[in-house]
């Protein structure tokens, strides 16, 4: 399996494989960023490129998840 595009996200730019991780890169922080996903349940985190940070969200399940963008940041769902 590889990553592939995944149009289903607003706010940002999304790579997945869907049904078990997605991956959003958020370019410039703005509104939250919206992530359409199967339903279960997922653990969440935001990634700083810049500084290498990790910050830990809590836990999400659901289907389509909102996130406040901390800066410029990826978003990974897995």
């Amino acid at each position: 399996m590889e990553l592939e595009p995944y149009f289903d996200v607003d706010s940002a730019r999304g790579v997945a494989l869907e049904e078990i991780e997605y991956v959003t890169y958020v370019e410039h922080p703005g509104p939250p960023v919206e992530v359409s996903v199967e339903k279960h349940g997922y653990d969440v985190s935001w990634f700083n490129p810049a500084s290498g940070e990790f910050i830990d969200q809590k836990k999400y399940k659901g289907e389509h998840f909102t996130g406040e963008v901390p800066d410029k940041v990826i978003l990974g769902c897995s």
